[in-house]
């Protein structure tokens, strides 16, 4: 019996055994998408006195100082945060 005939043989003997080739799936299993929640924090409310100022703080460049410039805020932990 040579390999062509061999082989044609065991699928077949699978096919009429129940099992398909279909059942040795290579795929990954489904599994579901993480979820993500995301945590913003507030920006503050108090304006900075200057424009150095320690936050937690926010500073409007349009109204604040020499009228220009950026705007940001500064969070509890001293991160500015550029709005613009």
């Amino acid at each position: 019996m040579n390999t062509k005939s061999a082989v044609i043989g065991a699928v077949g003997s699978l096919l009429l055994g129940g099992m398909s080739l279909s059942a040795c799936s290579t795929a990954p299993p489904a599994t579901a998408a993480p979820s993500v929640t995301a945590v913003t924090a507030a920006e503050p409310t108090t304006p900075c006195a200057e424009e150095d100022s320690p936050g937690p703080c926010f500073w409007d460049a349009k109204t604040m100082g020499n009228k220009g410039g950026r705007s940001f805020y500064i969070d509890a932990a001293q991160v500015i945060h550029y709005k613009d």
